[in-house]
């Protein structure tokens, strides 16, 4: 598990370059989440579920302890320490496991412990990030179901209520996906007209789920061009989704292909939606802010080579904008 060492190595300067003021910590704070979220990618592939359950034993006992210590240097270093003996352990590497138990009881002795109420609140609001934070690597691997979230009147979105929220949402979509209504051998058999009802249906049932007003598709009838083919789009001056006739009649299109692209146009219309009355969505005013300024300054493939890219250049560029990754990223596309 030598990409988790890495993280940890990588947590231990953190704590190491960490000094008393209250602006380090704030920013030391701010990076813990950024930091543990690059897990999720290893997690996917390294944890264990012998892994796993060590953590949801362990964590609790962890915090309990870090929140009591005097800097917050030896919280951190604590809790990765720890966090480092149980991955040895369940690697099974018993020479390294026992180097870092040694150093977790040396650097006990040295522990000091405050009852100052400015550091027990900082130490709480750590350990309640971590839990966080940890709370989403279990949901991103589907070992525990994600909530639900709500907006509060008067109260900020933080960046881990609206992933979860969107994990919530992923997670209602794939149930959807795993009705047999919307299977491929239902897609294969269904006649052009029927496959326009199951379009209608899908579409209803997602934008219930990111709670937005669109009931059906509309259809279009556009052949592929130079290689490229436009699947589907989000008009925001109608609120509509519209979807490429010719990837309906051309069976090389899976049922897959097609409803992951009403989901990727139904999250454009949830981004506008978003951006025209934010504080009817568990979204950060970060997010909004950088939507909105994504549609402000966006392009189509079109608009890219108006301005002087080749076809492929232009197609990247379009790609790359954030609202376009966002749909991608929520569609399961990349």
């Amino acid at each position: 598990m030598s990409e988790i060492n890495a993280v940890y190595n990588q947590m231990i300067f953190s704590a190491d370059e960490l000094k008393n003021s209250s602006t380090n910590v704030r920013a030391v704070g701010n990076s813990v989440n950024s930091i543990a979220l690059n897990l999720s990618s290893v997690l996917s592939t390294s944890l264990t579920n012998s892994y796993i359950s060590r953590l949801k034993n362990i964590s609790q006992d962890i915090l309990n302890v870090a929140a009591k210590m005097n800097t917050f240097s030896d919280a951190v270093r604590y809790i990765m320490d720890t966090y480092k003996l149980t991955d040895c352990n369940v690697a099974g590497n018993t020479a390294e496991a026992s180097e870092v138990g040694n150093s977790i009881a040396s650097n006990g002795l040295s522990y000091t412990f405050s009852s100052q109420a400015a550091f027990a609140q900082r130490a709480q609001t750590f350990a309640e990030g971590i839990l966080a934070a940890l709370r989403l690597f279990l949901i991103k691997l589907n070992l525990i179901p994600a909530q639900k979230q709500e907006r509060v009147d008067g109260e900020t979105v933080s960046c881990l209520q609206e992933q979860e929220q969107d994990l919530y949402m992923q997670q209602q979509v794939n149930a959807i996906n795993r009705d047999n209504r919307f299977s491929e051998e239902a897609w294969n058999n269904a006649s052009f007209e029927e496959r326009k009802e199951l379009l209608n249906e899908y579409t209803a049932k997602v934008a219930a789920i990111l709670g937005i007003n669109i009931t059906q598709a509309e259809i279009f009838d556009r052949a592929p061009k130079d290689g490229y083919i436009t699947m589907g789009y989000y008009s925001s001056d109608s609120n509509t989704i519209n979807i490429n006739s010719y990837i309906l009649k051309n069976n090389d299109y899976s049922s897959s292909s097609v409803y992951s692209t009403i989901v990727h146009e139904l999250r454009h219309g949830y981004q506008h939606a978003v951006c025209n009355d934010p504080s009817k969505f568990v979204v950060t005013d970060e997010t909004v802010a950088s939507w909105q300024n994504s549609f402000d300054n966006y392009k189509s493939t079109q608009g890219f080579m108006r301005e002087g890219m080749d076809q492929k250049s232009a197609f990247e560029a379009y790609r790359k904008q954030v609202v376009e990754r966002d749909a991608r990223w929520f569609a399961k596309q990349d």
